[in-house]
């Protein structure tokens, strides 16, 4: 057992997991082979064996049964009659599943609640089209590729998909002479192409380039101007030989919705990285100037609503309306302020200005957390069907950690400080615990369902108690520490079969 294992270890740093890149064919093979889950709680109607796929996507298809789309809006009819329902035969041994068996829809309803930033509707109303232009043939077949990842039948057909889907987008990028930068215009679709790439290389960080392939999607994010997709237009005056300005374009309301949705997966990923690999930010708060998303409702329909900003909610402000994918947004970029608060520098001759600024950093984040987790807390209902929901939380109870993680390594030089650090300490022990609790939530669902960055917030908890452990504390905290850290580990050894990540993880963990 992973816990077995922890109990003689010394502290062990999160921070200093590397991604590495191999293209071992004998991994490559070890991956796509490994046995699914045998009893999973949440399993879609394809990992069923011998089942009707018509009739089950039919029964997914009405729109009255979603509650997030509308069965009068206009496109609806057209779009459902793009969608074919796979045939209903038997699957022999001999009949391995192809990509084609895994019908959009579905495809769709795996990878959405995950990275909601593709619109439903309009996504099926052309990937079922015969030739849609290349940069959607590109997300169709990335979309492909990361739910056969979420799929026990069709996990051994991911690795030939987003081979695939991986040259379809190193294609898009070519340019005529050759050249490494492109001169042609970039869509959304190659955007959210290389996102859900990078997102699929996450799940096997020793076989795949994910750092690359995520600066290739962040590059992409930036030529996209998609940062800024909300700000202001700047005032200019017209010269005096102008008779009128001309005014600007009005975009539609669900494709600025997907441009900021795109944004903020690109946003999520790039905190993630920093976490595993303690490197700088790729997209830096300051320059962002993008609304929070929607209601997942409000964007399939084309409801237009005004969100607010993610900086407004970390303050005291109170948002008019939030979402999931909102609260998530917000989590993330806190946990991505705490998780920086290590980079303060250690010496130098303004050593004494920079730790007074830390600490006064240090209370902000620690309050803005405790008033996430309380909202959080509060939205709470359901967690076994919200893996949105359960992310968030664990994000929110990274941030406490990861805080109580930076104080320890300042050096404290009053009485004050060191009382404060004690404090972050015990907070990290309550959010571990809590973790704790939620991580059963985990072990009795499916991992398929749940987020590719549940293993990395696990492993952070799981490496904070094996630190406070092995510091000889009371033995009855001792014995609670201990308690909640067999629950994590517990919960990310249920990824193993799953996410090769997850393997890395523990590996660190144990020091193997």
């Amino acid at each position: 057992m992973l816990e077995q294992q922890l109990a003689s270890q010394s502290e062990i740093e999160v921070a200093d997991i590397a991604y590495s890149h191999s293209h071992s064919h004998s991994n490559s093979t070890e991956a796509a082979s490994v046995t699914p889950l045998e009893e999973m709680e949440w399993t879609m109607q394809f990992d069923l064996p011998q089942s009707a796929w018509t009739e089950h996507l039919e029964f997914i298809s009405d729109p009255n049964l979603d509650p997030n789309l509308d069965p009068n809006w206009q496109d609806y009819t057209s779009v459902s009659r793009d969608v074919e329902a796979a045939p209903q035969q038997v699957q022999t041994s001999d009949d391995l599943p192809t990509a084609k068996d895994l019908p959009s829809l579905i495809q769709f309803d795996l990878v959405h609640p995950l990275f909601p930033m593709v619109h439903k509707r309009r996504y099926l109303s052309w990937t079922k089209l015969k030739d849609p232009y290349p940069a959607r043939q590109c997300l169709r077949m990335a979309m492909r590729a990361l739910a056969a990842s979420m799929s026990s039948q069709f996990r051994s057909r991911g690795e030939d998909l987003y081979l695939k889907a991986r040259q379809m987008a190193e294609d898009l990028e070519a340019s005529e002479l050759g050249l490494p930068w492109t001169d042609a215009a970039i869509s959304i679709e190659q955007t959210q192409a290389w996102l859900l790439l990078a997102h699929y290389e996450l799940l096997a960080p020793h076989i795949y380039p994910v750092q690359a392939t995520a600066r290739r999607a962040f590059r992409l994010v930036y030529l996209s101007r998609l940062h800024c997709c909300d700000q202001q237009e700047q005032s200019t005056v017209g010269s005096s030989n102008s008779s009128q300005a001309s005014a600007p374009t009005r975009v539609d309301f669900p494709t600025l919705e997907e441009k900021r949705r795109t944004f903020w997966v690109a946003f999520c990923l790039d905190r993630c990285l920093i976490a595993c690999g303690e490197s700088l930010p790729a997209i830096q708060d300051e320059i962002i100037s993008v609304r929070l998303p929607c209601p997942e409702k409000n964007f399939q329909n084309g409801d237009e609503v005004k969100m607010g900003f993610a900086d407004e909610a970390l303050k005291y402000t109170k948002l008019d309306a939030t979402s999931r994918f909102a609260e998530f947004v917000t989590s993330t970029a806190l946990f991505g302020r705490c998780i920086m608060q290590k980079h303060l520098p250690k010496s130098g001759p303004s050593l004494e200005k920079e730790t007074a600024s830390f600490w006064k950093r240090h209370d902000w984040l620690a309050s803005a957390a405790k008033r996430q987790v309380d909202l959080l807390s509060n939205n709470a209902t359901d967690l076994d069907d919200e893996p949105m929901a359960i992310v968030t939380l664990m994000v929110m109870y990274g941030s406490i950690i990861a805080l109580a993680k930076a104080s320890k390594e300042m050096p404290r030089q009053t009485q004050e400080e060191q009382l404060a650090s004690e404090a972050y300490n015990e907070s990290a022990n309550e959010a571990a615990a809590k973790m704790a609790d939620v991580s059963n939530l985990i072990t009795t669902s499916a991992c398929f369902k749940a987020h590719p960055y549940l293993p990395l917030l696990l492993t952070l908890a799981i490496s904070y108690l094996t630190i406070n452990l092995n510091s000889g504390r009371d033995p009855s905290v001792c014995s609670l520490t201990e308690s909640a850290r067999t629950q994590l580990s517990g919960a990310l050894e249920s990824f193993l079969e799953i996410h090769s990540q997850a393997k890395q993880f523990v590996e660190r963990l144990t020091g193997k």
